[in-house]
């Protein structure tokens, strides 16, 4: 019995041990959503400001998504 538990619990832990290269993108994708977040608090202060919000937004996300998906689901 001891026996299958430590095998799940061996199971359960592969999924953290993944390549960590992925991080620098995921941090950065971070910091530009929140530098997106001062243009959009600054929303008609700046002229544009929303479309320079929307712009970090998506690039942000393009960042993010490319790490996971290049990174973590490598299968």
């Amino acid at each position: 019995m001891d026996f299958y538990r430590r095998l799940n619990a061996h199971h359960e832990t592969q999924g953290f041990q993944h390549e960590q290269s992925g991080l620098p993108l995921l941090f950065t994708g971070a910091f530009v959503y929140l530098s997106g977040v001062i243009f959009f608090k600054l929303d008609g202060h700046i002229p544009l400001a929303h479309a320079i919000w929307h712009c970090c937004v998506f690039i942000a996300t393009f960042l993010q998504f490319n790490a996971v998906d290049t990174f973590l689901l490598t299968n």
